[in-house]
């Protein structure tokens, strides 16, 4: 169903209430980025707070979605510690703070959505309600699923640009018409 869906709200509100449905989350967010070539923008959050969410995006400089632009690979919070290791010192810092703030916001996990080596968006997932960690099962699902739904987004906003633009040339056809009548 993903790839028949034209609207972005449609389409944010079926992949947030299937997963958290599905891994009994107690929080789920999209973030994305509209216009396609624009800053990270919380798209629809549930149960998380948008202010805070943007803070953690504009944190250390955009270090998040320059992190995951550069890894393109999920980002567990349990994991952080042993990612720490292999990193320099700045990078340290920055991802040891990322983990506090992913406590604070109680995100378990963090999955871009990633188009043709380009981050368009990520996925928030909160903790599940059962108190277990995520899986590497769990996390090889969500990570073929992210495939799927990042093509579907990059559809959509693929669609809306291409409808702005048809907008504006028929905005423009109608002035040049409009001036050669006159």
């Amino acid at each position: 169903r993903l790839n028949q869906i034209l609207e972005l709200d449609k389409l944010a509100i079926l992949i947030n209430r299937s997963l958290l449905d599905a891994l009994t989350l107690d929080r789920i967010g999209i973030i994305l980025k509209v216009p396609k070539e624009g800053p990270l923008t919380p798209y629809q959050l549930i149960k998380f707070k948008e202010e805070d969410i943007i803070s953690l995006l504009f944190k250390e400089e955009n270090f998040l979605s320059e992190y995951l632009q550069k890894t393109k690979r999920p980002l567990v919070v349990e994991e952080i510690p042993f990612l720490i290791e292999k990193l320099d010192e700045k990078e340290k810092k920055k991802l040891d703070l990322l983990k506090t703030e992913m406590g604070k916001n109680e995100i378990g996990l963090i999955l871009p959505l990633i188009v043709k080596e380009e981050l368009i968006g990520i996925i928030l997932f909160g903790n599940k309600l059962s108190g277990e960690a995520y899986t590497v099962q769990d996390i090889n699902l969500l990570a073929t699923f992210t495939v799927q739904a990042s093509i579907a987004f990059d559809n959509i906003l693929s669609y809306f640009e291409i409808e702005k633009r048809k907008a504006e040339l028929e905005k423009f056809y109608k002035l040049s018409v409009g001036r050669e009548l006159r």
